[in-house]
Formats: structure tokens, sequence, C-alpha cells
């Protein structure tokens, strides 16, 4: 079992109200984006009083999320695994009898999706990793985005033109192309580190093997699924993407002789090179027919996110039906908590990559 504190904080970060006891608590993670958090309110709590004398007065309310294996105050408040802003719009309802507002949070990635490069900015020759950092800082000179530099490793060399590109987009596309990095975000307490909730950090591949967490389903398995759910997604044969400067790649599969031409077009006008235009065309490619997973997991019995798993790691995903029977190795894509009234984890949802 493990025990959470929700801490309300404001502008700088400097703790207002514990959260743990309030209502729908969600917290999800999701490779390469941004982490989430919501938590719902009355308007008599003296919480809502006072995030809305903070939004309305001094600047965005935070939020920081910590798990420990013991029981703890915020006082002492054990390991931080989320860091955020408050994330517009609010949504809220009213009777006579009760009220309630829905509050999201967002880690700083998210500030990223409303950051833009400059006009024009061109690199060459450029780690790819470096690029991402680079979009970043620039955009810290300009105005805080609450994210310092963490750990960049060493990519692949990449060339990239932007203009007046959106910051989070441009890092995002750095990721989806063959051999593209992993970023995460480590959470920060920004009264600790100068108002910064996060830092940025880069990884050739985000995540281990972990060969003994396993989430299965049906008879004759660990049973610690209460369901899944699949999408089974067509293949690609051939793949065509169009980059900057006339710039064309296309890629065939051989596996055209068996399922006849499935073609994806894409345009990727920020890559300059034609070696990386080759590598996003043969990543496009899909030569097998893959159920993709999600799972609803009981906590009580399943892997725990954070201490057992979690984004990036390569778990083991078994399934027993008459029409589906597979064990297979899968790439975390995401988890998401949700939070019962006694604070203790209610449901756990995981989401797989089509590949490891």
């Amino acid at each position: 079992m493990a025990y959470w504190a929700w801490v309300l904080a404001d502008d700088a970060g400097a703790p207002l109200a514990d959260l743990s006891d309030s209502s729908d608590r969600r917290l999800r993670r999701t490779r390469n984006r941004a982490s989430e958090a919501s938590v719902s309110l009355s308007l008599e709590d003296d919480a809502a009083v006072k995030f809305f004398d903070k939004l309305n007065n001094t600047g965005v309310p935070q939020l920081r999320v910590y798990r420990s294996v013991n029981p703890f105050g915020v006082e002492a408040p054990g390991t931080l695994v989320f860091s955020g802003y408050w994330e517009p719009p609010i949504s809220g309802a009213v009777d006579q009898g009760s009220s309630k507002i829905d509050l999201a949070f967002a880690d700083p990635f998210r500030r990223l999706e409303r950051r833009f490069t400059d006009a024009l900015v061109t690199y060459s020759a450029t780690d790819a990793g470096a690029i991402a950092w680079d979009l970043i800082d620039d955009r810290n000179t300009e105005g805080e985005t609450g994210i310092k530099q963490g750990t960049i490793a060493t990519t692949k060399v990449r060339d990239r033109t932007y203009e007046n590109k959106q910051v989070a987009e441009g890092i995002v596309q750095l990721t989806e192309v063959l051999d593209g990095f992993d970023f995460s975000m480590t959470p920060l307490d920004a009264s600790l580190n100068a108002n910064k909730l996060a830092s940025f950090e880069v990884h050739t591949k985000q995540g281990a093997d972990q060969e003994d967490v396993r989430f299965e389903f049906g008879a004759e398995t660990l049973a610690n699924l209460s369901g899944f759910s699949f999408t089974t997604p067509g293949p690609t044969t051939k793949a065509r993407v169009l980059g900057a400067d006339g710039l064309i790649s296309d890629r065939p599969s051989t596996f055209s002789s068996i399922w006849g031409i499935w073609q994806q077009i894409v345009t990727a006008t920020d890559v300059t090179e034609q070696a990386t235009l080759d590598d996003k065309a043969e990543d496009l490619l899909r030569n097998e027919i893959k159920h993709v997973y999600g799972v609803t997991a009981d906590p009580k019995i399943a892997p725990q996110p954070v201490t057992d798993f979690d984004v990036g790691d390569t778990v083991r995903v078994g399934i027993d039906t008459l029409a589906i029977s597979e064990q297979r190795a899968v790439r975390v894509s995401a988890w998401e908590i949700g939070f019962g009234p006694d604070g203790v984890e209610e449901t756990l949802t995981v989401e797989f990559d089509s590949a490891c």
C-alpha cells in the first residue's frame, strides 16, 4: 500500500493547503508528453478560497504530489512524483445543496505548447538532445518556463530549421523519428529550486526491461487485470515523407506482396537532411498486424507505477481468451491512477506502445 500527499502551493511553490482528502483525484504520466493531475474541490473548501485568492492576486497556483510507503503529513512529504502549474480552464457546477470545481494541473512541459521559436531558427549538424534543450532555454531568456536543464544524453546529430515553431511540438517530433530520443521531466519543489518545477532530461531510450512485471488476464494467468482494451492497426507497406526544400523519401516494404499497398504520406517541413527523412519513412513502415493494448489493473495485486515500473519500461502482457491468446513484451507509454475518497489507489490503467 502506498500513501499519497497532494499539496496545493502558491505561484512561488509555498504550500497553501493539503488536498489529500479532496475528491476525484487522478494522476497521469505519459512518455514524451507532459504529466497531468486533476482534483475536485467544493467552493466552500478553504483550499478553493486560497486557490482563487492566489490566482486572482499573485500568479498561477501549483500542485505537488508525493508518494510514500509510510503514512505522512505535508511536513514529511515523501518522494515527489508530480509538480505542475494550474492548467486552464476551470469547470464548475453549483446547486442549492453542493458545489464543485474541477482543477487540472500539468508539468511545465505543457507550457511549451504556448511558446514558439523566433521567426527563423536553424541547427546544422547538432545533437538532437542539444537542439531540444536549446529550444527550451531560448524561451527561458524571454520569460520563465519553469524548466531547468537536467542530464542531456548524447543522441544523434540532426539538421533542423524552425519558423515560428511551437516548442513542444518541435521537441516531440525529435522523439518520433527512427533513433529518436526520449525525454522526461524530473519534478522539483519550486520553493527550493528558484521557481523551477522540473528539470528536462534527455535519454537515448527511457526505461529498462522489467521482465518480472506482468499484467495478465484470463484463466491460467496471474489474473491481475479486471479488463483490457485493444486496437489492431493495419499495416503500412509504403511510406513517403515530404521534407524541406523539396526533399522526398519513399520507402517500400517487401510485405506489400502479402498485404498489398497500404501507403502513408506525412509532412516534415522542419527536416533538411535526407538521412533523417529516410529514417522517418522507415519508422512509418508496419509489417506486422499487432494488437495495441490498454489494461485496467487491480491496484491491490498488480505491479505499481513509480516503484515497479514506469513509462518507457518494457513489461509483459499476457492475454488468454479464445480468440486472442498471447504473451508479449510491450513498452509502457502511459499510466494513470484514480484515487478513492480514502486516498488509496482505486483504479490503475496502463497503456502500451505498438512495439518495444
